[in-house]
């Protein structure tokens, strides 16, 4: 679902001040290993999957 790819990007480039689709499943969706642009876009799409 793009709405969660959405929710990774926006909260690892704009923390707390991101606003998100869904903000109370921020804790469950995956984590970047790094801030890196391919670590986000990664966890982006593994989001988007799920």
């Amino acid at each position: 679902m793009a709405a969660r790819a959405y929710d990774v990007s926006a909260y690892c480039l704009k923390g707390c001040n991101a606003q998100l689709n869904f903000p109370d499943e921020i804790e469950r969706l995956p984590w970047p290993v790094t801030f890196g642009h391919r670590d986000i876009q990664a966890a982006a799409a593994m989001a988007a999957s799920e």
